[in-house]
This record gives C-alpha cells, structure tokens and sequence, in this order.
C-alpha cells in the first residue's frame, strides 16, 4: 500500500487552484503562439511564496455567553493569523 496522510491544511483552496490553472493556461496558450521565445526571459530562482493559516484553538475561541443569549455566534471569526511569506534558498 502506498498511501501517506495528508494534512488538510497542506491543500490549495479552490481559489488558489483556479488561479494556478489560469496561469498555467495563459503560459500553454503564450508558449503556443510564441514557441522556444517564450520561455527566454524566464528565470528560475531558489525562492518560493508559502501561504499560511494559523486557525485560533479551542480554547482562544470560546466565549462567555448569558445563557439568555444566542446559541452560535453572529460573525464568524476573522482574527486568525494568515498571508504569505516569501522563502529563500540560502
């Protein structure tokens, strides 16, 4: 068996992987029309964009309520950490 676990949190967004199939698309249909000339400015470097989402734990999350109050929350929490960060091979 050749199977591994995989972290959900590892995985592209459906916007992240529509934008990448856009790019990869607008490459293909550059590289046609142009052939071998498109690919001479290309560089190749030892840097790489990570995205990253620290969601907040349980017990940040909770929240005291009157037990009166609403059962969920009105907003969904917006406060976790998340960007990019750019990577350099040294």
């Amino acid at each position: 068996m050749n199977y591994r676990k995989v972290c959900c949190q590892c995985l592209l967004s459906e916007h992240q992987k529509k934008q990448r199939m856009g790019l990869s698309l607008q490459h293909s249909l550059h590289y046609r029309d142009d052939g071998g000339d498109f690919l001479k400015p290309t560089v190749a470097g030892d840097e790489t964009w990570c995205h990253h989402f620290q969601p907040e734990g349980k017990s940040i999350s909770i929240q005291w309520r009157f037990s009166y109050s609403p059962i969920g929350p009105k907003n969904s929490k917006l406060n976790s950490q998340f960007g990019k960060v750019m990577l350099e091979k040294n």
